[in-house]
C-alpha cells in the first residue's frame, strides 16, 4: 500500500471512531449503599478483562462499599452492554447465602435498574452519570426473591 493510500485509510478508521463514539458507552455508574449492611457491587461490560474471583466473572471493577457509602466507575468508551452486579449475605430466610443482582441500562427508562432476564443496554451517549440507591428494603425483598428462586429450583430437582 503507498503512504498516500495508507494515510486515506488511517483518516478514514480515526473518522469512523470519531463518529461511533456518541454510540458508544462512556459513562459514570455510582452505588450508593444506603443499607445498613456492607454490599458488593461488581461493574462488568463486554471489554472488560479482569476476573473476581469471588464473582467468578469478568469484571471491569469490584468494590465492597460500606454502609451509607459509595463507589463509582467509570467505562472507558468503547465498554457496551454495561451490568452492575451488587452482592451481599442473604437476610431472612436467605440467612448464610450469597445473595446477588443485577442492574443494566434501560433506554426506555433512561436509567439503571433491577433486570432478571435479557441483554444488557449501552447508555446512548458519553459524559452520563447514573446513581443506583441500594436500600435495606432491597437487601430484604431482594433476599427473600433468591431464597423463593432456591427453593422452586430445589423443588424442581427433587421431582
Amino acid at each position: 500500500m503507498t503512504q498516500p493510500h495508507f494515510r486515506a485509510l488511517i483518516a478514514g478508521m480515526a473518522l469512523a471512531m470519531a463518529c461511533t463514539q456518541a454510540a458508544s458507552a462512556c459513562v459514570t455508574v455510582k452505588v450508593y449503599n444506603d443499607s445498613d449492611s456492607t454490599i458488593n457491587a461488581a461493574w462488568r461490560a463486554l471489554g472488560c478483562g479482569g476476573i473476581d474471583k469471588r464473582w467468578n466473572l469478568v469484571v471491569c471493577a469490584n468494590h465492597d462499599i460500606a454502609p451509607h457509602d459509595s463507589r463509582s466507575h467509570d467505562f472507558d468508551w468503547g465498554k457496551s452492554a454495561q451490568q452492575v452486579m451488587i452482592g451481599f449475605d442473604g437476610v431472612g430466610n436467605a440467612e448464610g447465602k450469597w445473595v446477588d443482582v443485577k442492574f443494566t441500562y434501560h433506554k426506555d427508562e433512561g436509567n439503571y435498574r433491577k433486570s432478571y432476564s435479557g441483554t444488557a443496554q449501552t447508555p446512548p451517549k458519553c459524559h452520563s452519570h447514573y446513581t443506583i440507591h441500594y436500600t435495606n428494603a432491597d437487601i430484604i425483598k431482594d433476599s427473600e426473591d433468591a431464597y423463593e428462586r432456591y427453593e422452586d429450583s430445589s423443588n424442581r430437582d427433587s421431582e
